[in-house]
C-alpha cells in the first residue's frame, strides 16, 4: 500500500464526499481515477459501467474529455474478458504477452448486483498485495453505487417529467385517454373516457378482459403501431396505441369517429353497391 491507513481513509472520505457533491458522471469518474492514483499508484485506470438506458457495457475514461464515454470497441482484445467478469463478478489477472504490465478486471458490485468492471495495468515491480486488491475492489465498488444512484435519480427524474406530460395531455384532451397495463389492468382513463367505462363496467385496477386490448398489447411488443375501432353505445371511436421504451403499459389514444362511419354509410348507400368510394 503506497499511503498510511490514516491517508487511505481520508482519501476515501474525501472520495464519497466529492460523489455527494457532483451529479456529474464525468467528475465521478475523474475522483474516482484521482483516488486510484493517491491510494494505490495506479494511473490511466479503464471504468466500464452498465448503461441500463443503452442496455450495454459503456467505457469511461477522463483522458480523452471530449470522448470519455464510449462503446467498447469491437477490435478491443480485452472486451471477450471484460463481458466475461461482467458476467459472472470474477476477477481476472491477465499478463501482457511480453510481460511487461499485467491487467488486473475487477467487477463492480452496488451491494450484490453487478454494475460494471474496473481495468487496471500494473507494472510486475509494482505487484498489489492481497490487501491493495481488496481496497482497489472497494473503490470500485463505491463509483458503482454513485454511478447506481446517479442513474436512478436521472431514471426517476425522466419518469416524473413523462407522468406530468401525460397527465397534462390527458386531463386537458377532450378525446380518451386510457392506460393499460402489459398485465391488462385498468391503471388510468381520463374524463372523456367515461361513457366507455361505463358501457363495458370498467373500473381502475381491475383486469380488462377483450380481444381487441390482447391485439393492441401484442403489436406494440412488437414495435407495431395499430389502430383499432371500439364501440361503446351509440359512439364509434378510433383508437392507437402508444408506449415508452421498457415501459411495461401502453396508452391508448382515441377519438369519436360515428359521424365519419355514418356518413361513409350513407354515401355507400346513395352510390350502389356497385360503385366503391375510398374515403381517408
Amino acid at each position: 500500500m503506497k499511503n498510511s491507513t490514516i491517508q487511505v481513509f481520508k482519501q476515501l472520505e474525501l472520495l464519497t464526499s466529492s460523489y455527494c457533491k457532483t451529479d456529474s458522471l464525468f467528475d465521478m469518474i475523474m475522483v474516482t481515477e484521482n483516488c486510484l492514483k493517491a491510494i494505490l499508484g495506479i494511473e490511466n485506470p479503464d471504468i466500464y459501467l452498465y448503461d441500463q438506458i443503452e442496455q450495454k457495457i459503456k467505457q469511461y475514461s477522463t483522458r480523452q474529455q471530449n470522448h470519455w464515454a464510449s462503446d467498447i470497441p469491437q477490435s478491443d482484445p480485452l472486451k471477450p474478458a471484460i463481458e466475461s467478469v461482467f458476467q459472472s463478478g470474477t476477477k481476472l489477472q491477465l499478463p501482457d504477452e511480453n510481460g511487461s504490465s499485467i491487467t488486473l478486471l475487477l467487477p463492480i458490485l452496488n451491494i450484490e448486483k453487478l454494475t460494471g468492471v474496473l481495468l487496471v495495468r500494473i507494472k510486475p515491480e509494482n505487484q498489489l498485495q492481497e490487501e491493495d486488491t481488496d481496497l482497489l475492489s472497494l473503490i470500485g465498488n463505491l463509483a458503482g453505487a454513485a454511478y447506481t444512484n446517479k442513474l436512478n435519480k436521472t431514471l426517476l427524474e425522466s419518469a416524473n417529467k413523462e407522468v406530468v406530460s401525460f397527465a397534462k395531455l390527458a386531463t386537458e384532451s377532450p378525446n380518451p385517454v386510457i392506460r393499460i397495463s402489459l398485465a391488462k389492468e385498468l391503471q388510468y382513463a381520463n374524463k372523456a373516457s367515461q361513457p366507455i367505462l361505463d358501457h363495458f363496467g370498467l373500473k381502475l385496477g381491475e383486469i380488462v378482459n377483450y380481444n381487441v386490448i390482447d391485439k393492441l398489447i401484442e403489436s406494440i411488443q412488437l414495435g407495431i403501431a395499430i389502430e383499432t375501432e371500439i364501440t361503446a353505445g351509440p359512439t364509434i371511436y378510433s383508437f392507437i396505441s402508444s408506449t415508452s421504451e421498457g415501459a411495461d403499459y401502453i396508452n391508448l389514444y382515441g377519438r369519436d369517429i360515428t359521424r365519419r362511419k355514418k356518413m361513409v354509410k350513407g354515401i355507400k348507400e346513395a352510390c350502389g353497391d356497385d360503385l366503391r368510394v375510398h374515403l381517408h
